[in-house]
């Protein structure tokens, strides 16, 4: 061959790449929640759900192949960790963020996942006032994107095709002097899909803990959140005995481990030593098709 058919047919190749390239980056559409070539795409009749390691912080990210949902957004320290795992995904619709307490471990990564350029479709909370810096930055944030904060007073069932959530917030107030951290207002989240389901327990505690036991009766689920950052309450065993999980998740850090007695009950309850992980060892991802549950670290 000579040197002119040698370039011909070079030229011709990078033109056949040139025009692939364009084609390939149309894939993605948006509110996706696929990335092609990810290891964790999510397929269809599938729901991933990825908890994220941020110390004593909660932030939970849960896809199907055409929703994402945000339940809580971590504190300022971690602000941009669910920015991260969903950009890293391709994500950028976030059908709906629900905060289960507005204490700053909870609502300190709003405003920076609405000024990520992540279209956050809803976003809704748990039904108590509040008053805070922390909740002045997040209603600012909101105010300034055109979003509306739906207070969730009673049961209520938000549906995303085959998944749903359905958020248990308390009835009255249980709050106390000491309770700074909002345990006694917080709201719980079950996610269901087919057989499949979990519990997000969020900050509860007490008086409100107890409550959350009556919320649930005859409710099974695959998984439940322990409490309160694995933190022991007199309450716990009967919560756990209303939940009867075989597998457990729970958030704590390094410097602020788990109470023993915590972690006594949860093996007591039934949820076996090797069924449950604890996020300072990494986030938990936690995959699920109707009737398979599976979690891993």
């Amino acid at each position: 061959m000579n040197l002119k058919k040698i370039a011909t047919s070079l030229l011709a190749g990078l033109l056949a790449v040139t025009c692939i390239l364009p084609l390939a980056s149309c894939d993605k559409k948006p509110g996706n929640t696929n990335t092609p070539g990810g290891d964790t795409v999510v397929g269809s009749g599938e729901v991933k759900v990825k908890v994220l390691k941020m110390g004593r912080a909660l932030a939970s990210v849960i896809r199907t192949e055409k929703a994402t949902i945000v339940i809580d957004t971590g504190d300022e320290e971690h602000n941009q960790d669910v920015v991260t795992f969903l950009t890293e995904k391709g994500i950028d619709t976030v059908d709906a963020v629900i905060l289960t307490n507005y204490s700053k471990k909870c609502i300190g990564g709003v405003p920076a996942l609405l000024s990520s350029g992540i279209t956050v479709k809803a976003v809704y909370g748990a039904g108590y006032e509040k008053d805070s810096s922390a909740y002045t930055l997040f209603e600012n944030a909101l105010t300034s994107f055109n979003l509306k904060l739906e207070k969730i007073t009673a049961e209520k069932t938000i549906n995303f095709g085959a998944l749903s959530l359905t958020c248990y917030p308390a009835t009255k107030d249980y709050s106390t002097l000491d309770d700074e951290n909002d345990e006694g207002n917080s709201m719980a989240v079950a996610m269901n899909f087919g057989d499949n389901s979990m519990l997000f327990t969020s900050r509860i505690a007490g008086e409100r803990l107890k409550e959350l036991t009556s919320q649930i009766k005859g409710k099974d689920f695959d998984c439940i959140m322990a409490p309160n950052f694995g933190a022991y309450d007199d309450n716990l065993p009967g919560f756990l005995s209303e939940a009867k999980a075989e597998y457990g998740v729970i958030v704590a850090s390094n410097n602020n481990p788990p109470a023993d007695a915590t972690v006594s009950a949860m093996i007591k309850a039934g949820i076996k030593e090797g069924n449950f992980v604890i996020t300072r060892d990494g986030s938990v991802e936690i995959s699920c098709d109707g009737k398979n549950f599976s979690m891993k670290q």
